[in-house]
């Protein structure tokens, strides 16, 4: 069943519980601490959903369920917002096309960002805008007081001007590395859940298979065959017997 289509009878869907949880003050950055840490951080905040949910009467999540919606919530978030960052979009509904692929690819874009970027999670277009236009108005200020230069001086100031550039790409580099590790251990973080997620559930199914052929043979058994006859019939029988 879908987290947005379990709500009943006036009962929140189990989506509504979530981002409600979410919105709580501190459990978004609470969150995001949990996506970059492996210990008993995001065991605790899945527990305090998965009682949340069940506060609700929803109880048909188990709490893998509730860590694999976290991982893809966020992945889906930061796609989308390395997405305006690279079309240079300040807002994901300034054009409709744009709307429609922000919403296609994170449904919940509209919560998560109010949630999500006052904790500093992404940056925004706006502020990086708004520092690009100061920089541009302080530069003409400059121009229109100081007089022209000489050429000596000129070469001096560009020099200065090729080690500030320099320093800035630098910088914008460590911080597009650093970008790029966090979503490299949120790729590796969530392809572990999904291993232990496929652990579980293949070992639940080795274990209705041997319930299974347990109960074939106690029926066997029943019907008068004899233990010679069922271990011939189902050879793995007497060793499953024991598990």
């Amino acid at each position: 069943m879908y987290w947005d289509e379990d709500g009943a009878e006036g009962r929140p869907s189990s989506m509504d519980v979530l981002l409600q949880f979410l919105s709580v003050p501190g459990n978004a950055e609470r969150w995001l601490k949990a996506a970059a840490v492996r210990d008993g951080t995001r065991v605790a905040l899945i527990d305090d959903i998965y009682e949340s949910l069940v506060d609700q009467g929803i109880t048909h999540h188990t709490r893998g369920n509730i860590d694999v919606k976290l991982w893809s919530l966020l992945h889906s978030f930061q796609k989308v917002e390395h997405w305006l960052r690279k079309k240079e979009l300040r807002r994901f509904d300034d054009n409709d096309k744009a709307k429609r692929k922000v919403l296609k690819a994170c449904p919940y874009y509209p919560e998560l960002v109010r949630l999500l970027r006052p904790t500093g999670c992404a940056s925004t277009s706006k502020s990086k805008a708004h520092r690009r236009d100061t920089m541009s108005t302080n530069d003409s200020v400059r121009s229109d007081n100081e007089p022209p230069e000489v050429a000596s001086k000129r070469v001096h100031t560009r020099g200065k001007s090729d080690t500030t550039k320099r320093t800035k790409l630098d910088h914008h580099s460590d911080q597009v590395g650093a970008g790029n590790a966090q979503q490299t251990s949120l790729w590796e973080a969530e392809e572990d859940v999904r291993r232990e997620l496929y652990k579980v559930e293949l070992q639940a199914k080795r274990d209705e298979a041997i319930c299974v052929r347990m109960k074939a043979c106690k029926e066997l058994l029943e019907l008068g065959v004899s233990v010679a006859e069922v271990d011939r019939l189902m050879p793995l029988w007497k060793s499953n017997a024991y598990i």
